[in-house]
């Protein structure tokens, strides 16, 4: 990339809540960047992705994001939060998924850079800004790839005990805000045609992504997703309704 491919900023703004209360960070992106990796993207498939996660241009272009975030929290577990949570805001793009994938199942995916740049992706694209945006955090870094749910989630190193499906990797969600261990939700899948909303239930393909630092304050979330489920089987009682408002202020439900 040259000096003259760099001039045409434009400023993005990235939202977060971290602790119940919400923050914002505004960085620079630039169009010929994105140009850029549109003409190098791959269709989703594993072998691809150190090339998603390690590019050395994407890595000095999403710099000032990374230092934000860092600057955010006092706590590699802080940073782990910022990071989950910035990437679950950003909108799912439904109409990738209605459209561009449905008549081109081959299509590209977006490289993180992208989804930053367009401020839309889909589960494997959010899971690989993600995953990258954690790796270069310094955490340990995994991805979840359900092949008969056709779906992508982050795994993020922690405690044996809070460890999806018996590893050492705790379940992250990217498509909307969640609580990092929550694997109960529903999703629209793209293969149903009659009830169309599926949980996923297959053991998904682990693919480890880097080593780091773990995840030691995850017990909060698990805890706390324990408590949304009780609510959520029973919406009427004080305690519950209690404990889903604090709940949902701190992560920005």
């Amino acid at each position: 990339m040259t000096e003259d491919e760099d001039l045409q900023v434009e400023p993005r703004v990235i939202y977060y809540t971290l602790d119940g209360i919400g923050y914002k960070i505004q960085i620079d992106v630039y169009r010929k960047i994105k140009t850029y990796f549109a003409s190098k993207g791959y269709y989703d498939r594993p072998e691809s992705y150190q090339e998603y996660l390690y590019d050395s241009v994407q890595r000095r272009h999403l710099d000032d994001l990374i230092f934000q975030i860092m600057q955010g929290a006092d706590s590699i577990d802080g940073m782990a939060r910022i990071a989950v949570n910035i990437v679950q805001r950003i909108p799912y793009d439904h109409d990738k998924v209605r459209y561009d994938l449905r008549y081109n199942p081959d299509c590209s995916i977006r490289f993180p850079y992208e989804v930053i740049y367009d401020n839309k992706g889909i589960c494997s694209e959010k899971s690989l800004l993600l995953a990258f945006l954690l790796k270069e955090l310094g955490l340990g870094v995994a991805l979840f790839r359900f092949d008969e749910e056709n779906h992508m989630t982050v795994g993020i190193k922690c405690p044996p005990e809070y460890g999806y499906h018996d590893t050492e990797y705790a379940f992250v969600e990217t498509t909307g805000v969640n609580l990092v261990t929550d694997d109960q939700m529903y999703y629209v899948s793209s293969k149903e045609y009659g009830f169309p909303f599926i949980q996923l239930k297959s053991i998904p393909k682990l693919i480890p992504i880097c080593g780091g630092a773990s995840f030691d304050g995850v017990h909060q979330e698990w805890f706390d997703t324990r408590d949304l489920h009780s609510y959520q089987k029973n919406p009427g009682s004080y305690f519950h309704i209690t404990r889903y408002i604090e709940i949902a202020r701190r992560y920005g439900l």
